[in-house]
C-alpha cells in the first residue's frame, strides 16, 4: 500500500517520530522524509530532483518497498501518501497530484470567519480569504446576497440580512481580510 490507511490522518509525524522512522533508512530515503517534513508535499519530480534520482520510478520504488513498509514496522502505519488534490492547512492553497507526509495537521477547509455589520445605511461585510490573490477576486451583488468567485475552486455565498443596492459597493483587500462596503436599498 502506497498509501497511509485509515488510521493515521489523527497521528502527528514530528521529528521524534521521523527520527525513529529516518534511522531504519538509506540516505536518500532519510532525505526525501526530511524534505516532505519541511515541505508538507511535493510533486514526485521535485523529490526526483532532491535525491537525484534517474527516474520517477526510483523514487516511486522507494517510497512503496522502503519508507512506507519500513514506517510500518516502526510506528505502525505508512508515513507517504499520494493525494490527488489536498488542500495545504497552513497555506490554504489547493495543491494537486503530490507527496504528503502522514498525519501532519491538515485540516479540512474551514468556514472563513465571516463578520457582517449593519451600519444605518450600509452593511459592512467582512471575509476571511486565505491563500487568494486580490487580482482574481470577482464580487456581484443580488438583492440579499453577496457572491464571491476566485479562481475556479472557490465561490462563496453571503446572505446579507438587508436588501441591498447592487450597483454601490466597493472592495477592500488586505492581510487576506476581504471588506465589502454596501449601500442598502432603502437609502439610496
Amino acid at each position: 500500500m502506497v498509501g497511509a490507511n485509515s488510521r493515521s490522518p489523527l497521528l502527528k509525524v514530528d521529528e521524534e517520530t521521523l527520527n525513529k522512522v529516518t534511522t531504519e533508512l538509506d540516505a536518500a530515503s532519510k532525505k526525501l522524509l526530511w524534505f516532505l517534513y519541511e515541505q508538507r508535499h511535493a510533486r514526485i519530480n521535485t523529490l526526483a530532483e532532491f535525491i537525484k534520482a534517474p527516474t520517477h520510478m526510483d523514487v516511486l520504488l522507494k517510497i512503496r518497498e522502503i519508507i512506507n513498509p519500513t514506517a510500518e514496522k516502526v510506528i505502525g502505519y505508512p508515513i507517504l501518501s499520494f493525494e490527488s488534490s489536498k488542500v495545504d492547512w497552513e497555506t490554504g492553497e489547493k495543491v494537486t497530484f503530490s507527496w504528503w507526509l502522514a498525519g501532519q495537521p491538515h485540516k479540512e477547509k474551514e468556514e472563513p470567519l465571516l463578520d457582517i455589520f449593519d451600519e444605518d445605511a450600509d452593511l459592512i461585510v467582512y471575509l476571511e480569504l486565505l491563500g487568494i490573490k486580490e487580482d482574481k477576486l470577482r464580487l456581484s451583488v443580488t438583492n440579499n446576497k453577496l457572491i464571491i468567485d476566485a479562481d475556479k475552486d472557490y465561490h462563496k455565498e453571503i446572505p446579507l440580512p438587508a436588501v441591498v443596492n447592487a450597483k454601490s459597493f466597493t472592495k477592500r483587500y488586505k492581510n487576506n481580510i476581504l471588506e465589502v462596503r454596501l449601500k442598502k436599498a432603502d437609502y439610496n
